[in-house]
């Protein structure tokens, strides 16, 4: 089992919204405190979950899922502290990620059998409620519309997206495959709501998938097919059926970003370290457009370690205002 590692905060919004994202263990450089992020703490405990695990923010419940001990596991901030759920026995694919909706406050993840399960809090907030949808074997989570309820997930018998759609009417899940002829996903997505987009990873896409004019394609300088083209895919609603089309080709896995304001994609890609990507869909009078950002070297990264001494967390003065500040070790 991998070793557990300290779950970290770092501001996301004006609103202070909080999103979390879980750095390795190993040798690091200990940079200025001020500039880290800083640890999940209950009283003075930092709050641990597995390596790799993924996490998901629920931001409307405020609440943190995560997976500890191969265990679905969540932390709940209360206004002034974080509280730990009481744990519970659903195993989870970690490896498949985990995906939260935000309006029924309802995590979904596989199970060892490949089966998209859905969990949230009983009502009283001890243990979990448990579901299943659907019996296809899927490989990956992908992303939730929190407007309908619906979860994207990679398919990897039929080689594509299926979305788990509700129905309204029948208060039950249809399941369509929308996306054929992808290879295996490289990560979770990333969905636009208002277009109705979704931007994901997948190792190749069959010549039967169309692609943007400007698409480049990255060969395979090893002559080995070790260095897959990875492309980046859109799959949007037109209002009448889905359709996806490669934007870019980009060799490496990745979950993309999406800039809410003007709908920016940003991505990496495998020849060029120093620079990201974007990508900007039509949306009303303004054309897309393509262009890249330089100077992402990733120098600015992160790594959990054992040694470093938890200081005065830098909560945001709405936080420090409504509690009290804890310290603590990083066991």
């Amino acid at each position: 089992m991998n070793a557990p590692t300290s779950l970290f905060r770092t501001l996301r919004s004006l609103a202070c919204a909080a999103a979390f994202f879980l750095a390795f263990g190993g040798s690091a450089q200990a940079w200025p405190w001020n500039s880290e992020p800083q640890p999940l703490l209950h009283d003075r405990t930092a709050i641990r979950a597995d390596a790799g695990s993924p996490l998901t923010w629920d931001r409307s419940a405020r609440i943190l899922w995560f997976v500890a001990g191969g265990k679905l596991n969540f932390a709940r901030w209360n206004g002034t502290t974080f509280l730990p759920g009481t744990g519970s026995e659903i195993a989870v694919n970690a490896g498949a990620g985990i995906v939260v909706d935000e309006g029924w406050h309802a995590v979904y993840f596989l199970d060892h059998n490949f089966h998209l399960q859905f969990a949230r809090p009983s009502p009283g907030g001890v243990g979990l409620i448990r579901g299943s949808v659907g019996d296809e074997s899927l490989s990956r989570l992908l992303a939730v519309d929190n407007r309908t309820h619906s979860v994207f997930a990679y398919d990897s018998v039929a080689r594509g997206i299926r979305l788990y759609s509700y129905r309204v009417k029948t208060k039950a899940r249809e399941s369509s495959l929308i996306a054929p002829g992808l290879g295996k996903a490289g990560d979770t997505a990333a969905w636009d709501s208002n277009l109705r987009v979704l931007y994901s990873s997948h190792e190749t896409a069959d010549t039967t998938v169309p692609r943007h004019p400007r698409a480049r394609s990255l060969g395979d300088p090893t002559g080995t097919g070790t260095l897959l083209p990875w492309p980046l895919v859109a799959t949007a609603w037109d209002g009448r059926k889905w359709s996806s089309r490669v934007i870019d080709e980009t060799g490496v896995p990745q979950l993309p970003a999406i800039r809410a304001t003007d709908h920016t994609v940003f991505y990496a890609r495998r020849d060029e370290l120093d620079k990201l990507r974007t990508f900007r869909p039509v949306a009303g009078s303004r054309a897309e457009l393509f262009s890249s950002v330089s100077g992402w070297s990733g120098a600015d990264t992160f790594e959990d370690h054992d040694r470093y001494e938890i200081k005065a967390p830098n909560y945001p003065d709405e936080w420090e205002n409504s509690g009290s500040v804890t310290t603590g070790l990083v066991a």
